[in-house]
């Protein structure tokens, strides 16, 4: 996990080869002056479950197996904000093909209150 991730106190709370949940706690450096989660703080929580996605390794398989993947695209609506405690970005694919990866991730708020929808579109990258 990348240190400012760390810093941010992000953190995996589910993980399987189909979908990655994502936790974040609320804290000063997450929100704003009114106590809502800063926008760009939930716009790296998408980045970071999104890309992290296709790192999980798949059933019985080493995670050396799996490839990393750079973003090409991101697509993201903002749909509210909460004060709520914690928030959970939760990634799933929509395609998941040779040359292209296409994932949706959801944010919400504890009650399930849909912050963010949004897109990223990923190349898989090769050992080549």
């Amino acid at each position: 996990m990348w240190p400012i991730w760390q810093d941010l106190g992000v953190e995996f709370a589910e993980a399987t080869p189909e979908r990655l949940v994502v936790r974040l706690n609320r804290t000063e450096r997450t929100t704003l002056p009114d106590g809502y989660f800063n926008g760009a703080v939930l716009e790296m929580l998408v980045s970071v479950t999104a890309g992290n996605l296709p790192l999980v390794p798949l059933d019985g398989a080493d995670v050396a197996t799996n490839h990393a993947a750079l973003t090409t695209q991101v697509n993201l609506n903002f749909l509210g904000n909460t004060r709520d405690d914690q928030v959970f970005a939760e990634a799933r694919y929509l395609r998941k093909g040779r040359t292209q990866i296409v994932v949706e991730t959801h944010v919400r708020d504890r009650s399930g209150k849909l912050l963010v929808s949004a897109t990223t579109t990923l190349v898989p990258l090769t050992s080549n």
